[in-house]
């Protein structure tokens, strides 16, 4: 089985292209939700941002993130506890996939690459959008607000970083038929990269 790493910064559609290529999909973020509720990583996320981020054993992600995003730093120890077991649970869903007789997969990572992901991958996409398109998206599709969204954004790498790094791009300008065309073109270029039919 073939995986297309599908990677970029937040806000950017990624999950939408994913979406629209039609192929089985690991989501990387949906993992991390899991990941949250084991014992043992919400004591160590509570152990360095604070006993308050969660309640009864569930973890409220929307102050963690106000902590975790706060400075870069802040995001390096919360990655260090999460990757490791984000990265076991993904290659458990790869291998489950890969064992089911599927030809070709998306593995949706915002962290493709902080996260060592990548090397699970056998070609990588990243989507690309404006940055005032990403902040409104990201406002309205978390509830927070404008400033913690910023927070955000200014806590990932800018585009080159993932421009450089994948072999595909796709532009989210915001136009969704013009999405559409671009993840058709650039499924169809990567089977054709690895003799896939269809």
């Amino acid at each position: 089985m073939k995986v297309i790493g599908l990677t970029g910064p937040t806000g950017a559609g990624k999950t939408v292209v994913a979406q629209m290529m039609g192929l089985p999909v690991v989501n990387a973020d949906r993992v991390a939700r899991r990941i949250h509720k084991n014992p043992a990583v919400l004591a160590a996320l509570c152990a360095r941002f604070g006993a308050d981020i969660a309640h009864d054993g569930v973890l409220n992600r929307t102050l963690l993130a106000s902590r975790a995003f706060a400075t870069p730093h802040d995001t390096e120890d919360l990655n260090a506890i999460m990757h490791p077991k984000i990265l076991e649970e993904i290659r458990a869903q790869l291998q489950a996939l890969s064992q089911g007789g599927e030809p070709l997969c998306i593995l949706d990572a915002p962290l493709l690459f902080e996260a060592d992901c990548y090397q699970l991958c056998h070609t990588t996409v990243a989507v690309i959008a404006a940055r005032d398109v990403r902040k409104n998206r990201i406002v309205e599709r978390d509830g927070i607000s404008g400033e913690m969204a910023e927070k955000r954004i200014a806590a990932q790498p800018n585009d080159q970083y993932y421009t450089d790094r994948c072999e595909h791009v796709i532009y989210n300008t915001g136009d969704i038929v013009a999405l559409h065309t671009a993840a058709e073109t650039v499924l169809q270029q990567i089977k054709v990269q690895f003799s896939i039919g269809g």
